[in-house]
């Protein structure tokens, strides 16, 4: 922005005829007072942007420690990014959301993974679905979310399970056909999302500048 100003500025006083100098010294002379030109309307820019800099919420404890940088409030959730960029959301009582972990046996054991968005519609109706870039926890369908966070990288690359299975409370039941990435337990140096008892309330505020 400042070097789109500062050429048409020197387009603009070319123009202008003010670059045309007579003599060295008149150029000189004049090269000089642009230069201090210059110098004040890059201070009214920085000035600009500064009044204008807009500082994105954040969710934070009881105890201001940072959850992450809220993207949208929901009535039973808010949805956040870590420093990494990685997409999870939390409820009020500061539990990150579970999803259904799919398996491509009758066990529902081995390689775990997790239905790609609009194709994860479960029985119940639940949607149980995610993306390259999210974490959560496994769980849901009448589950009880478990203590560990899994995340799909960014670099995951989509697969299809003709027949794919998922836990319930008694069994391991199936779940038919379904467009899945592979799932990874939660690493938090590559994530930023880290399981930690968080003190209630939560509360979303601006950062202070």
């Amino acid at each position: 922005m400042i070097f789109s100003i500062i050429l048409l500025a020197l387009v603009a006083l070319s123009a202008w005829g003010i670059l045309s100098a007579a003599t060295p010294e008149e150029l000189e002379g004049r090269i000089v007072e642009l230069e201090s030109q210059l110098v004040q309307m890059k201070e009214k820019v920085s000035a600009l942007e500064s009044k204008y800099h807009f500082e994105a919420p954040i969710l934070v404890d009881a105890n201001d420690q940072i959850v992450g940088t809220v993207v949208r409030e929901q009535v039973d959730r808010i949805n956040l990014l870590s420093t990494q960029g990685y997409a999870f959301s939390v409820d009020h009582a500061g539990k990150i959301t579970p999803k259904v972990i799919r398996y491509a046996n009758p066990i529902c054991d081995g390689e775990q993974y997790i239905a790609k968005q609009d194709d994860a519609v479960m029985p119940n109706g639940q949607e149980n679905s995610a993306m390259p870039g999210e974490v959560f926890t496994s769980g849901g369908n009448t589950l009880t979310a478990s203590d560990d966070l899994y995340y799909v990288p960014f670099t995951s690359k989509e697969t299809k399970i003709l027949e794919s299975y998922y836990k319930a409370p008694s069994s391991c039941s199936f779940g038919g056909e379904v467009t899945v990435y592979p799932v990874s337990l939660n690493d938090p140096a590559v994530t930023d999302v880290e399981r930690i008892d968080y003190a209630l309330p939560l509360h979303i505020t601006v950062p202070q500048q």
